[in-house]
C-alpha cells in the first residue's frame, strides 16, 4: 500500500514538474538558511560547555555605582589570593593579565606576531579544562620562565620536531615550554593560544599588594554545596573591614557565573568577546520565520495547483478512497518533496557556510553529530508534516460530485491566502528596514569624527622596543629617521592610544574633586587624527619647551563638567600635579560610542612607546611596507615588525555590529527571495482562477498592459499593509537597537519608503512575467478553460 503512496507521489511530481521545482528550490532554500540560523544558536549556546568546572566558576566583576551603574572586568592583583587564603568555600583563584609585549614570539631566528599570550597563576590548569598532549598540569607552571602553548602555535613554530623543553624569547624574556595542550573549542570564552607563569608580569607583580589598579581578570572555583551570594556578601565585607575603606564608597565586587559570560556579559573587559543572550533568541525566531515563508510558498502552490487535481482526487473519493488515505497520498507527496528539499538545503547549507561564517564572525561548522542530526530532523518533520497535512485537508472536506464536476471555487481573495502574503511581505520588509538602519549606524560611527584618508594611516607597535632599549629615546630619534625616509611622512606620532583607549586620574579643580580620562599625545597628534583646536592653540614643544612638562588640553566635555570658564590659561591638578590649560578641543570619541564622550585631558608626552603612528603619502603602500620590514631589521633585529591599518583597528572596535548588520542583510535577501516565490505562487493561482476571464477580456480589446494591471492591484494593496505592520515592528525594535549608543542616527521616513518600493518592484517584476505569459496564451485554449 505505501509503495502504491510512493508510485503515484512520484508520477504526480514529474507531472507537475514546473510546481514541483519552485516547491523544492524554495524549500530547499528556506531549510539552508533555517539550519544556518539554527547551527548559530547552537554554536552560542555551546560556549564553555566543554569546560568540566564551568557550574563552579565565577568571574569576580568590580562594579561602581555612580551616575550609571558599571560592570568592569578588571580586578586588583591582590583579590584572588585573598579570597584564597581567607574563604574555605574558595577551592582556586586564578588571575589573568595580558600585554602588548607578548604579542612578539621568536624561535631560532623566525619572528611571530601572536594574539592572546596571557600570564596566569598556576592554579589556571586546575580551574580550567584544558587537554595535555605533552606535559603534566601540576608542573606545567610551577616555576618562573615557563610557558604552555597550545597545539596550533607547536605545529607552526616547530612542524614536526618535539617543542618539550624548547626554548623560545617572548617579548624579550626567555621562556621553556614545559607543556603542549590541545586547541581549545572556537566558542571559548578564553580564546588562549600561550600560557606563561604570572611571576614574569613584572608590572603585575609589582603590584601584589597594591589595591588601587585594576590589572587582573580573577576567576575563583568554589565548593559545590557554596552559595555564590553568600560568599560574595562575606567577600565586600572582609573586604571592607580589613582595608580601611577600600574598596571606595558605591564600589563593590560582585560574581559572575563563568558558564553565562558569554550571552549574559556585563562587562567588555579582557581577552574574551561576548555575545548576546537576546541575538540567540532573535535568530531563533528568524530561522522559524524563514522556514515558515518556504511552508507558506509551498501552500500558495499547492491551493495554485488544486484546479488541476480536482478530478483526481473527486475519482478517488468516488472509489472508496478515506479521507485518511488522501491524507497518506498527500504526506507522500510532501515526504518526497521535503526530503529531495531538505538534501539540496544541507547541501546548499554547507556550500554557504564559509560566507555565513565570515558574515557572523564566527567559526562554525557543519559536523553531522547527535545535535546538528537533531535539528535537521525537526526542520524535516516540522516541514513535511505542515506541507502534507494542509492540501490533504482542503481536499478531503469536499463532495466527490463537486470536485469532479470542478464546481469548487479556490479564491485567492481569500483571508487566510491573503493574510499569509501579507505576512511574507511583513518580514521581507522589516528585515530590509533593520538591515538599512543598521547600515546608517555603522556608516555615521565610522564617519563620526572624520579622519581623511584614515586607511593610509599606518599603525606600529613599539612596546617591546621600549623594554629591549634602556635608552629608548635615542632609539625613536632612529625610527623617526627611517620611517621619514621611506614614507616620506611628515606626521610621525607617538602615543599609549589611538582614538579608542584612556586611563583614568582624579583631577581637581577650584577644590572640586572629579576622575577623568588623561591621555598623552605627540604634537602632530591632533593633525593627523583631525581633531580641531576650538580655543587656544595646539602643543608646540619647540616654540614653548615647558608644553612637554606643564601644559594641558582639555576637551569641551571637561569645561562642562567642571564649569571652568574661560578655561584657557587656567591652572588644574591633575593627579597632585598642576598643570596649564593651553587649548580646548572638540569632542570626540574615545572608542566604541555605545559609551557618553566624558571629559578628557591631553597631555603632550614624548616619552608614550606603545604605539607609533605615520601617514603614508606614496600610493604603492605595499612596497613601502616591504621597506620599513628590511629597515626594521637592519635596525632592531632582536625585535618583531608589527603593524596595522588605523581603519581596520577602527572597524574592530565595531565588529559585533558590522556582523550584525551583515547577518540581516543575508537574511533580508532570503526572506525576499521566498516571499518572490510566494509572489509566482499566488500569481499562478490567480492566473489559474482568471484563465476564462481573461480571454474574454481579449476578444473585447484589453491589452497586455490592462491584464497586468488586472493581476496586480490586489498585490498593491496586500503590500502596503505588509509595510504598514512591518513599519511598526521594526521602528519599535531599531529604536531599541540604537538605544544601546550615546550618539546614533535619527529614523528617517525614507528608510521605510524605500523598502515598501524594493518590494513592490521586485513583486511587479514577478507579476509582469505571469501576466505576460497569460497576455500571450493561446485564445481558443484561454475561452475553453473551466
Amino acid at each position: 500500500m505505501f509503495k502504491n503512496y510512493f508510485k503515484i507521489a512520484l508520477r504526480n511530481i514529474f507531472k507537475y514538474k514546473v510546481t514541483s521545482i519552485i516547491n523544492i528550490i524554495g524549500l530547499a532554500f528556506g531549510i539552508a538558511c533555517c539550519i544556518l540560523l539554527l547551527l548559530f544558536v547552537q554554536f552560542e549556546l555551546g560556549y564553555d560547555k566543554f569546560q568540566r568546572n564551568g557550574n563552579s566558576i565565577f568571574k569576580i566583576l568590580t562594579h561602581t555605582n555612580n551616575k550609571e551603574s558599571n560592570y568592569d572586568g578588571g580586578t586588583p592583583v591582590p583579590l584572588g589570593p585573598t579570597i584564597k587564603r581567607n574563604f574555605p568555600e574558595c577551592l582556586n583563584a586564578v588571575r589573568l593579565t595580558s600585554s602588548s609585549s607578548w604579542k612578539s614570539i621568536r624561535y631560532k631566528d623566525k619572528w611571530f606576531n601572536e594574539e592572546n599570550i596571557i600570564a596566569a597563576d598556576s592554579d589556571i590548569f586546575r580551574m580550567f579544562t584544558f587537554e595535555f598532549i605533552k606535559g603534566t598540569l601540576k608542573t606545567a607552571l610551577s616555576d618562573p620562565n615557563c610557558v604552555v602553548i597550545n597545539e596550533e602555535i607547536a605545529k607552526k613554530y616547530f612542524g614536526e620536531e618535539d617543542p618539550l623543553f624548547k626554548t623560545i624569547i617572548v617579548g624579550k624574556d626567555i621562556f621553556k615550554i614545559t607543556g603542549i595542550v590541545k586547541n581549545l573549542p572556537a566558542n571559548s570564552s578564553l580564546n588562549i593560544r600561550a600560557i606563561i607563569s604570572i611571576a614574569n608580569s613584572r608590572s603585575f607583580t609589582k603590584l601584589d599588594n597594591h589595591w588601587g589598579n585594576n590589572l587582573a581578570e580573577t576567576y575563583i572555583q568554589i565548593k559545590s554545596n557554596s552559595s555564590a551570594q553568600q560568599l560574595e556578601k562575606k567577600i565586600n565585607n572582609y573586604l571592607n573591614k580589613n582595608l580601611n575603606g577600600w574598596p571606595e564608597e558605591n564600589t563593590y565586587f560582585t560574581l559572575q557565573p563563568f558558564n553565562r559570560i558569554h550571552l549574559y556579559s556585563n562587562s567588555d573587559y579582557g581577552i574574551d568577546y561576548f555575545g548576546d543572550y537576546r541575538t540567540v533568541i532573535i535568530y531563533s525566531v528568524i530561522a522559524l520565520f524563514i522556514l515558515l515563508i518556504a511552508i507558506i510558498n509551498f501552500i500558495n502552490i499547492s491551493i495554485a495547483q488544486t484546479t488541476t487535481r480536482f478530478k483526481e482526487i473527486g475519482l478517488r473519493k468516488v472509489l472508496g478512497a478515506f479521507k485518511k488515505q488522501i491524507l497518506f497520498q498527500f504526506l507522500s507527496e510532501a515526504f518526497i518533496i521535503c526530503l529531495l528539499a531538505t538534501i539540496l538545503g544541507i547541501a546548499l547549507g554547507g556550500f554557504l557556510l564559509p560566507e555565513f561564517n565570515q558574515l557572523a564572525n564566527r567559526q562554525i561548522n557543519f559536523n553531522l553529530d547527535c545535535n546538528t542530526l537533531s535539528y535537521i530532523v525537526a526542520v524535516f518533520l516540522f516541514t513535511c508534516i505542515i506541507i502534507g497535512i494542509f492540501p490533504a485537508l482542503l481536499f478531503s472536506k469536499y463532495q466527490s460530485i463537486s470536485l469532479l464536476n470542478s464546481m469548487v471555487k479556490i479564491s485567492s481573495n481569500s483571508g487566510f491566502t491573503k493574510s499569509l502574503i501579507i505576512l511574507q511581505f511583513s518580514l521581507s520588509v522589516f528585515f530590509m528596514i533593520c538591515t538599512s538602519i543598521m547600515s546608517q549606524q555603522i556608516s555615521f560611527i565610522m564617519n563620526r569624527h572624520h579622519v581623511p584618508e584614515k586607511e593610509k594611516i599606518i599603525e606600529i607597535s613599539t612596546k617591546a622596543l621600549s623594554s629591549i632599549f634602556p635608552n629608548w629615546e635615542m632609539e625613536k630619534e632612529k625610527v623617526d629617521a627611517f620611517i621619514n625616509d621611506v614614507s616620506r611622512s611628515s606626521l610621525i606620532n607617538y602615543s599609549a592610544y589611538k582614538p579608542g583607549g584612556i586611563r583614568i586620574f582624579k583631577t581637581e579643580y577650584n577644590g572640586r574633586e572629579w576622575s577623568g580620562a588623561l591621555i598623552d599625545f605627540t604634537d602632530s597628534y591632533f593633525k593627523m587624527f583631525n581633531i580641531k583646536i576650538v580655543k587656544g592653540r595646539s602643543f608646540n614643544v619647540n616654540e614653548f619647551p615647558t608644553d612637554s612638562t606643564s601644559s594641558i588640553i582639555i576637551n569641551e566635555t571637561f569645561a562642562k563638567e567642571n564649569k571652568i570658564e574661560n578655561p584657557v590659561g587656567k591652572i588644574i591638578s591633575l593627579d597632585g600635579k598642576q598643570y596649564s590649560i593651553i587649548g580646548i578641543v572638540e569632542d570626540f570619541s574615545l572608542g566604541n560610542i555605545k559609551q557618553k564622550i566624558g571629559g578628557l585631558a591631553i597631555k603632550n608626552s614624548n616619552t608614550s612607546t606603545s604605539k607609533l603612528y605615520f601617514t603614508a603619502n606614496r600610493k604603492d603602500i605595499p612596497n613601502i611596507i616591504n621597506l620599513l620590514k628590511s629597515k626594521w631589521t637592519e635596525f632592531f633585529p632582536n625585535a618583531l615588525f608589527a603593524y596595522t591599518f588605523y581603519d581596520e583597528s577602527w572597524e574592530k572596535e565595531y565588529s559585533k555590529e558590522i556582523s550584525s548588520r551583515e547577518l540581516l542583510n543575508f537574511v533580508s535577501i532570503i526572506t525576499l527571495l521566498l516571499a518572490g516565490f510566494g509572489v509566482l505562487g499566488l500569481t499562478t493561482l490567480t492566473v489559474a482562477r482568471k484563465t476564462k476571464e481573461i480571454g474574454i477580456r481579449k476578444v473585447l480589446g484589453a491589452s497586455s498592459k490592462n491584464i497586468f494591471f488586472l493581476l496586480t492591484k490586489q498585490f498593491g494593496l496586500m503590500i502596503l499593509i505588509a509595510s504598514i505592520i512591518a513599519s511598526a515592528f521594526a521602528y519599535y525594535y531599531m529604536t531599541n537597537w540604537l538605544s544601546d549608543f550615546a550618539y546614533h542616527v535619527d529614523i528617517k521616513v525614507w528608510t521605510f519608503i524605500f523598502a515598501t518600493i524594493v518590494t513592490l518592484f521586485i513583486s511587479t517584476l514577478l507579476i509582469a512575467f505571469k501576466s505576460i505569459k497569460a497576455a500571450t496564451a493561446n485564445l481558443v485554449e484561454s475561452l475553453k478553460y473551466e
